[in-house]
């Protein structure tokens, strides 16, 4: 006879709508530039989420690499036209 495989216990801890709003926030920010690959905004921004990502003990690691296909221009500003 073998006995069941249990699972994790939980323990409370979920998403932090707070501070998952101040993450988007910093992000879209104007520290960061827009996050455009390629631009000094777009490094920021990876710097700072590594930073992070290593602050809670995960381990990150920043690839350099060419973009070597076409890149969407999804930064002009809309236009409602009616």
């Amino acid at each position: 006879m073998t006995s069941p495989v249990l699972g994790p216990t939980p323990v409370g801890v979920g998403p932090d709508a707070s501070r998952m709003r101040q993450v988007v926030t910093r992000l879209a920010g104007d520290e960061f530039a827009g996050r455009r690959v390629g631009s000094p905004g777009g490094r920021a921004a990876a710097l700072w989420l590594a930073e992070q990502l290593r602050a809670a003990g995960a381990t990150a690691v920043l690839d350099e690499f060419a973009v070597t296909g076409a890149v969407r221009e999804v930064y002009a500003t809309p236009q409602l036209v009616v």
